[in-house]
């Protein structure tokens, strides 16, 4: 569950990222519309809600309570605190 969670982050930072590139590169052209930045967010919303309703499934049938997901959260937090202090002391000496 834990991977599941991380792998949907991931992609919802990816959709972000390809929204805003197409964004800017939409922005130059002279027929630019808010059309473009509609279908980037309703892309971003549907993704959202299929992965709302797949972790509900998963959640549902394996009898998993949804404070779990606040531990992943922790989880993911002190790895990437943990992780920066590791990369401070390779660059301090």
């Amino acid at each position: 569950m834990f991977s599941i969670s991380c792998g949907d982050a991931l992609e919802r930072f990816g959709i972000i990222v390809y929204g805003i590139l197409i964004y800017m590169q939409n922005a130059r052209s002279a027929i630019f519309g808010g059309a473009e930045l509609l279908s980037v967010t309703m892309m971003f919303v549907a993704e959202i809600a299929v992965d709302g309703i797949k972790h509900a499934f998963i959640a549902k049938y394996n009898e998993m309570k949804a404070d779990i997901y606040s531990k992943f959260r922790l989880k993911l937090c002190e790895d990437l605190t943990n992780n920066r202090e590791n990369v401070s002391h390779l660059f301090s000496s």
